[in-house]
């Protein structure tokens, strides 16, 4: 469903802080549980979201929009700081990126319609 605490396609998830941060792909948001399932938040996204992750204070969320593929990172609550990549073939172009997780050195891509991983230096923001 779309309303608050339903789900069209829970892409990913991650646990931090004692909440649940899952990716609601088709409807373009992620939203915030506690341990016990109760729903707190939800942050509305400009795409699909199909990846999540954290690294020190900032979310990094991998987009797919109707024109655009890209990289999203918010702050710790969710706000947009920043983005990086658009749609394509090159290093730094995305086409679907499916899942992300990082290093202290690198950001590991997925993407499904390049058939690659791309690993990117970290920052991914100036």
């Amino acid at each position: 469903g779309t309303e608050p605490g339903q789900f069209m396609n829970p892409h990913d998830i991650i646990i931090l802080n004692n909440k649940v941060y899952i990716a609601d792909r088709e409807n373009f948001r992620v939203q915030i549980f506690d341990m016990n399932g109760k729903f707190l938040e939800q942050w509305p996204m400009p795409g699909k979201v199909f990846g999540i992750c954290y690294d020190n204070g900032k979310f990094y969320l991998s987009i797919v929009g109707d024109s655009e593929d890209f990289i999203i990172v918010t702050d710790k609550n969710g706000n947009p700081i920043g983005q990086t990549g658009s749609r394509g073939t090159g290093t730094g172009q995305f086409d679907v990126p499916h899942s992300l997780t990082m290093d202290k050195n690198f950001v590991y891509v997925a993407e499904v319609n390049n058939k690659r991983i791309q690993r990117l230096s970290r920052p991914l923001l100036p």
